[in-house]
């Protein structure tokens, strides 16, 4: 017959089991977010979280320990709404997962300077006419990945009317009424 102490330290001992046995399933991890980076001053937005061992209607993504409205897409997959308020100055955000009392590990969400991109110098400066394809480096500051570089030629008609120039879509040069009279 078992005392009572041997009682007490076999079933803590067959809960610890249990219970990590349950943990080592359920443990949730983060590989990635989407995105990774977003501007200061941003509004809200849908952070995919991407990982391993979510549960539907039990995993919740947490910014810096605040749970966050969020969607079960799979046990890989999951997509919460960040606040406005979140983003709303430069740093570092922890982003995690809750499942009833198992967190994972932080991921980082950078929330970088918003201040608008400046560009300083284009290389190079001059390209022979005609030329087919040219590659461009743009040198500035505050590029944000997925930056898009507008060249347009109607920004370039409305500062000079006047002015010739050599278009990117190849199209022939055409000569303004203003400049046959010159």
């Amino acid at each position: 017959m078992m005392r009572r102490k041997q009682r007490v330290i076999v079933a803590a001992s067959f809960a610890t089991l249990l219970l990590g046995s349950w943990c080592h399933v359920f443990a949730q991890t983060i590989s990635s977010l989407k995105p990774s980076t977003v501007a200061a001053g941003s509004p809200s937005f849908t952070l995919t979280v991407t990982g391993s061992g979510f549960v539907s209607n039990s995993s919740v993504v947490r910014v810096n320990g605040a749970n966050r409205s969020t969607m079960f897409v799979s046990t890989l997959q999951l997509t919460a709404t960040i606040l406005a308020s979140d983003v709303a100055s430069p740093g570092a955000l922890q982003i995690t997962v809750a499942n009833a009392l198992i967190v994972s590990q932080p991921a980082i969400l950078t929330v970088s300077s918003s201040l608008p991109p400046s560009l300083n110098r284009i290389s190079p400066g001059f390209v022979a006419q005609g030329a087919d394809r040219i590659q461009m480096t743009l040198i500035g500051a505050n590029f944000r990945p997925g930056a898009i570089v507008v060249i347009s030629r109607e920004q370039l008609d409305r500062k000079n009317p006047r002015r010739r120039y050599l278009s990117l879509e190849r199209h022939p040069y055409q000569q303004h009424r203003d400049d046959r009279a010159g």
